[in-house]
């Protein structure tokens, strides 16, 4: 990941894991849950089809358009 620290993407990726995988086996399913990923939180897991969940639509180095009025706008 860009931008931040390794010991804040670690605790990203982890996190996942136990809020949309099984941290036992450490496991994430690509789509659906099945028996091998089966959560242990009480959640309906989508594994990694499920959009805005383990990604988001923003970049971490520019401004938004919204903010910025431009989408090319680099904050300094």
């Amino acid at each position: 990941m860009y931008n931040i620290g390794r010991d804040l993407a670690v605790m990203f990726a982890v996190g996942n894991i136990f809020l949309l995988g099984n941290p036992d086996t450490g496991k994430l399913s690509i789509d659906h849950s099945s028996d091998e990923t089966g959560v242990i939180m009480d959640s309906i897991p989508d594994g990694l089809n499920q959009h805005n969940v383990l990604e988001l639509d923003a970049s971490l180095t520019r401004n938004d358009y919204d903010l910025a009025n431009d989408s090319n706008d680099i904050p300094l």
